[in-house]
């Protein structure tokens, strides 16, 4: 089976990228820093059929991320998908401020022609939104099961290099 590890693996975006990729016969390999709430995700996408295992890791230290990775790989085979979207902290930015020339689409698009030429797809997903069921009244939100849908999307169609969401 095929295998998407999710770095930064929690409640939300996590638990649903995990069920979409998981109704799609992936293995998923769940890493976060915390193991008791990887137990818990783990067990949740197992009552929705899902073959999922957690590895602990710090994603600000390299060597723990490497060896969470090499982890994932031993027990899964091999990673097919890399979504990474650990959660950093709330920042504030005015919207005047968000501009498509923040978010680096030159690069972006960079690396998505090189890895194509090499079998990889590269794609970032810009959220400029909530991510929840329940945000806030005049918060932009996004829940996570319709954003684990734009990734998988995103992740068969393979024809751009950015989503920015919402559209």
């Amino acid at each position: 089976m095929p295998t998407i590890a999710i770095v930064g693996a929690g409640p939300g975006l996590g638990s649903s990228l995990g069920k979409i990729f998981g109704r799609h016969s992936y293995d998923v390999a769940l890493v976060s820093r915390s193991k008791d709430n990887l137990a818990t995700l783990a067990a949740g996408l197992a009552e929705h059929g899902v073959i999922a295992e957690g590895f602990a890791a710090d994603v600000a230290d390299p060597a723990s991320l490497t060896a969470a990775l090499e982890a994932a790989t031993a027990r899964f085979g091999r990673i097919d998908v890399l979504e990474f979207s650990p959660y950093v902290g709330l920042v504030q930015v005015f919207p005047a401020e968000v501009i498509v020339d923040n978010l680096a689409p030159a690069i972006q698009e960079i690396l998505h022609n090189t890895l194509a030429d090499q079998g990889i797809y590269a794609g970032v997903v810009a959220v400029n939104a909530m991510i929840s069921d329940n945000a806030p009244d005049g918060y932009p939100a996004i829940a996570p099961d319709s954003l684990a849908q734009h990734y998988w999307d995103l992740h068969t169609q393979r024809g751009q290099a950015e989503l920015v969401l919402p559209a």
